[in-house]
């Protein structure tokens, strides 16, 4: 006979538990298949089209310069022809998603200096366009007004993008407003034959406590701990503790996008590390 949490497990878009959580040298899980595999594959068949990163503005919170999310024109239209991307969207939006994240993740947010507290965030109706992110940092740099927001505030930024060759991210930590980031693959590194575009997850070299780490450290600061090669549905969720280093070594050459999707589960205040 089935259990009940194996039926779920078998139903549900997203099967994660505690002990999959690997804390050292940040908490992060990293699982393939990540999501559901059949709920995963009506998803890549919906995959935006190449036609609808075009022409993107390239402003601060834009990766690639090839990225959709809520706030560009076409995003909604997208979800209202994609009835599986707005299932998913609806989902990661979701109280049930977030008491996921909360139940994976809350029991290291005190430890790792986090100002979030597990037992009072809530999800807040919040839009972060290129606008608002270009903004919020100008407000945070000059005006100071970074840490006066409720940092239980909490929303999610759901990106879809496509990379190609030259893309690159250099060691650094997500902005600190992010509580958590999650990273799906929906390519094959070598089918699309690509040269470069590997994430590595880096340690700091130096032992400090956690508020004293710089979230952009040179690199030779760091070693790298763990290198993953973009594969169909693997999954990176991690905690954007101030030393949660990762970078994208650049990508050389490739035949085809590589496409993937970053969510951040972030809070209104500017700082939450």
């Amino acid at each position: 006979m089935i259990s009940i949490d194996e039926q779920n497990s078998k139903t549900s878009i997203i099967d994660l538990k505690p002990d999959n959580i690997v804390v050292e040298p940040f908490p992060h899980v990293i699982k393939q298949p990540f999501l559901n595999p059949d709920f995963y594959q009506r998803l890549k068949e919906e995959f935006p089209a190449n036609e609808l990163f075009e022409g993107r503005p390239q402003l601060i919170g834009s990766r690639t310069g090839r990225d959709l999310f809520k706030g560009d024109a076409g995003f909604d239209e997208f979800l209202e022809k994609s009835p599986n991307w707005k299932k998913f969207h609806d989902y990661i939006n979701s109280p049930s998603f977030l008491n996921l994240a909360l139940e994976l993740f809350g029991p290291h947010l005190s430890r790792f200096e986090c100002r979030v507290d597990p037992n009072r965030a809530k999800l807040v109706d919040y839009t972060e366009d290129r606008f608002s992110l270009w903004w919020r940092s100008k407000q945070a740099k000059w005006l100071g007004l970074g840490r006066r927001q409720d940092p239980n505030n909490l929303f999610v930024r759901f990106d879809i993008e496509q990379s190609t060759q030259g893309y690159k991210k250099p060691v650094h930590c997500d902005w600190s407003s992010r509580l958590l980031s999650l990273i799906i693959y929906f390519c094959d590194a070598d089918e699309i034959g690509m040269d470069g575009g590997d994430l590595h997850i880096h340690k700091h070299l130096e032992s400090k406590p956690y508020s004293q780490y710089e979230r952009h450290p040179k690199e030779e600061n760091t070693e790298v701990i763990q290198t993953l090669r973009p594969r169909e549905n693997l999954g990176v969720f991690f905690l954007c503790s101030n030393n949660s280093y990762h970078s994208v070594n650049a990508i050389s050459s490739i035949k085809d996008y590589r496409r993937f999707i970053y969510l951040n589960v972030s809070s209104t205040a500017q700082n939450i590390w």
